[in-house]
């Protein structure tokens, strides 16, 4: 029956059960013990990336590589979930319906061969996890906001998405001047816990700009993984996705991509780091909507959150007149002529009617 089970037609992860246990088999002896979790609000660190690759005596970066392909081969699952004594959610791993019977059948033959399995839960510590000294948290320097009004509600709402994201891309849209890039720094800028990298994208930049851009922000937190293998000079889209997926892997990051409209030669690289963004957040912004996602992910799938940004309201707008120094019976009128769009009530220069009107 072992046999059978053991040369499947999936993928080959199972490759022998003579002597030894492969990494593979290792790791899917250790979820064996923590099918109680999988249905479970708080997980245990040992299911998470670091815990397994501490259980089971191996790096992090081979771990990766033996999940990425159990996940591959419909052995295991893999799902955000809070880790206990943990301050942010994390990626956790079960065994599927089909890795249960597989992994019961390596427990029969570890203990019916008296195998040592080279598994050992005590090993596990999540203090030993961080791979970047507290000191090495760093963010990207981030647009000066000297002055701020209004927009509590479009704050309080992608302060919600950042903090407890339902969607991992947010992208604020809306005409040139209206305070877009504005918003986006006021919010990250409140974040607490979280490394924020921004970019702000030129319409002569290439996915490779974006790369060194990714690459020099991660050296800056401890990881140089990514700077070591562009400067080899290969650029190899499926192998950066994958050292992303490897840096991105918890919460903690939030990267902001300003303009991304304005370039259509970058869409492709931020399709892949959509999809190999992990934990982290995506926000961009841009006058129309990007190429990188479609409709359907904004309204079927609900992977994508837009926020379309108008003018400030009435409020707002007599506040940023005020502090100008323009008060008087004219600010009535150029709110009204403006509606609010906070470029054109920066550029005003006269306090008159007739200034006002041009």
């Amino acid at each position: 029956m072992w046999q059978s089970l053991l040369y499947t037609p999936s993928p080959v992860l199972f490759s022998r059960m003579s002597g030894d246990l492969t990494v593979s088999e290792r790791i899917m002896y250790l979820l064996h013990g923590y099918v109680k979790y999988e249905d479970k609000y708080e997980v245990p660190f040992d299911v998470t990336q670091d815990g397994i690759s501490q259980a089971c005596g191996i790096s992090r970066a081979h771990a990766a590589i033996e999940l990425k392909k159990l996940k591959a081969a419909d052995l295991i699952t893999e799902r955000l979930s809070h880790v206990r004594k943990g301050k942010s959610r994390r990626k956790a791993y079960f065994l599927s319906f089909e890795g249960k019977a597989k992994a019961a059948e390596i427990a029969h033959y570890v203990r019916d061969n008296g195998l040592d399995p080279m598994v050992d839960p005590a090993r596990v510590s999540p203090g030993q996890s961080a791979r970047r000294p507290k000191a090495a948290r760093r963010s990207s320097p981030l647009p000066q906001v000297d002055r701020f009004f209004g927009r509590e509600e479009e704050l309080r709402t992608l302060l919600d998405d950042l903090t407890s994201p339902a969607h991992r891309v947010i992208c604020i849209r809306g005409i040139a001047g209206i305070g877009k890039t504005t918003l986006v720094a006021k919010v990250v800028s409140e974040l607490s816990g979280q490394r924020v990298f921004w970019h702000s994208v030129k319409p002569w930049d290439a996915p490779r700009t974006l790369a060194d851009s990714l690459g020099g922000f991660f050296a800056e937190n401890g990881s140089k993984a990514l700077s070591s293998y562009l400067a080899t000079g290969r650029f190899e889209l499926g192998e950066v996705s994958f050292m992303l997926e490897e840096e991105l892997a918890e919460n903690g990051f939030t990267l902001v991509f300003d303009d991304v409209d304005s370039n259509p030669h970058v869409q492709e690289f931020l399709s892949m780091l959509r999809h190999s963004c992990g934990c982290a957040n995506i926000v961009v912004t841009a006058e129309d909507r990007p190429g990188f996602y479609e409709p359907s992910d904004v309204v079927a799938r609900r992977e994508v959150h837009e926020v379309e940004l108008t003018g400030l309201d009435r409020e707002a707008a007599l506040s940023l007149l005020r502090a100008r120094g323009i008060e008087g019976p004219v600010t009535e009128q150029l709110v009204r002529l403006t509606r609010g769009h906070p470029l054109s009530l920066e550029m005003v220069t006269e306090a008159t009617p007739e200034g006002a009107h041009y």
